[in-house]
């Protein structure tokens, strides 16, 4: 749902709801997949009306592969110590 193609990232703009999209790895990675789909054709598209309809920023796959190498870390590393906390507490259930 947070990928950034329904709804789309420019209607999330409207929304001033962005920041939730870019929380989630899915829009980082669609961005990275669609300019390295649109950027072979870009002498047959008209790219800059591409980006306004849906709200992706091209030639920045560097950036997006790097964010979604960082977020994929960070939440790993949030979830690693949640469960290590979790098994030291001795109890797995959500209600004790």
């Amino acid at each position: 749902i947070f990928g950034g193609y329904a709804p789309r990232l420019a209607k999330a703009k409207e929304w001033n709801l962005v920041w939730f999209w870019y929380l989630c790895p899915g829009t980082w990675f669609n961005e990275a997949f669609y300019t390295g789909h649109i950027q072979q054709f870009a002498y047959l598209y008209d790219q800059e009306a591409a980006e306004l309809y849906t709200g992706y920023t091209t030639g920045r796959i560097g950036l997006d592969a790097g964010l979604l190498l960082l977020m994929g870390t960070v939440y790993r590393i949030i979830g690693c110590s949640l469960m290590v906390i979790q098994a030291r507490k001795g109890s797995w259930s959500f209600f004790n």
